[in-house]
């Protein structure tokens, strides 16, 4: 079998599952390229999975070329040079567009297109609105649309009236994301985002600021970059936390600063699946976030985490400092968000569920 993975290459949930995914079916035989417009952090020097750039070349007319356009380029030479079985697309909008076009362009062939469902052409609802009907036609002209919680499988059935959908959930390797022994553990609470403004960023800082005063150790770990990071930064300036909060930026190896942790802060007003919550626990890491979206099917409040509702920062504290400062909660919880990832999120067991679900369209 013959796969092409479409995806960003940034190191958001999206990014990291489809290249995660790549080199899996890579070990599985699979002869696996990964189109993006530059190679993907977490591919790292993986000479398994081969690796496509997108020639994305100056436009007079538009400062960000034809993106778009470039990416079903890119598909169909693949196709042709390749004789591709599938294509999977990470994101309706703009791959999942660029799939079909390419697959139009080839007419002469049975290649399938499996468009897989973040979550932003549902959560963002300018994006929804203004290109319902783009989308609705990129998920129709699919031969399968997978999305990545049962959450946003609702919505998109709802929004787009789609029916023939299949839940797949995001995974990680728990042999890679391990915890620290409690002891070696800091009071640290960690931040990791994309810095958009559906992620809340701004409201971290505060939340950390009432935190500290009940906890003199506690720091706050900010991992990432994004459009907001500077607004952040500008208000741990403005407070008396400077010695306090760490700015770390992108970071490949997570875990790294996760296995250390002692809580992971999601601020998020919409998370279709939150894989960096997947991570977290897999590290032993319990989560305090608002109950949205698709993370009740990742975090068991009151187990492996707290859910707290939307806006509701002050309970969002007083669960912060119970995970900092009672060492048998945290120490219940860590156990259990271990038990919770390895018993439901496996990284060969969910994974195989697309290689199988690829093998059955190409029969």
């Amino acid at each position: 079998m013959r796969v092409a993975i479409v995806c960003f290459p940034h190191f958001g949930g999206s990014g990291v599952v489809a290249t995660e995914l790549a080199i899996y079916l890579a070990k599985k035989g699979v002869k696996v390229f990964i189109v993006c417009k530059d190679k993907p952090r977490r591919l790292g020097d993986n000479n398994d999975v081969h690796f496509v750039k997108i020639n994305l070349q100056p436009y007079p007319l538009f400062s960000q070329g034809l993106y778009t356009c470039a990416v079903a380029e890119s598909i169909a030479k693949l196709i042709y040079r390749e004789k591709l079985d599938i294509v999977n697309v990470h994101y309706a909008l703009p791959h999942g567009l660029s799939a079909i076009l390419a697959r139009d362009i080839v007419s002469n062939t049975d290649i399938k297109v499996v468009t897989t469902v973040h979550g932003t052409e549902v959560a963002l609802e300018n994006i929804r609105e203004a290109y319902k009907n783009v989308i609705s036609f990129i998920l129709r002209s699919s031969d399968k649309v997978t999305t990545v919680s049962k959450d946003l499988d609702n919505k998109i059935k709802s929004y787009f009236q789609i029916d023939d959908t299949v839940v797949i959930p995001n995974f990680v390797d728990y042999f890679r994301f391990k915890p620290y022994p409690p002891d070696k553990r800091e009071k640290s609470v960690v931040y990791i985002s994309s810095f958009r403004e559906v992620k809340n960023p701004l409201r971290v800082v505060p939340i950390f600021e009432r935190v500290a005063q009940f906890v003199n150790d506690a720091k706050l770990v900010i991992v990432g970059d994004g459009p907001l990071l500077a607004r952040v930064k500008d208000s741990v300036e403005k407070s008396k936390l400077k010695d306090k909060v760490y700015f770390v930026g992108q970071v490949v190896r997570v875990e790294d600063i996760l296995s250390k942790a002692r809580v992971l802060l999601l601020t998020s007003a919409y998370e279709s699946f939150g894989l960096v919550a997947l991570e977290a626990q897999s590290c032993g890491v319990p989560v305090v976030a608002y109950n949205v979206g698709g993370l009740p099917e990742v975090v068991i409040n009151e187990k492996t985490g707290y859910l707290v509702p939307y806006s509701n920062d002050t309970l969002m504290v007083e669960k912060i400092k119970n995970l900092l400062l009672d060492d048998q909660i945290f120490t219940s919880f860590s156990k259990n968000c271990r038990k919770h990832v390895v018993n439901n999120f496996d990284y060969s067991k969910t994974a195989y569920k697309y290689f199988s679900l690829f093998n059955s369209l190409v029969k």
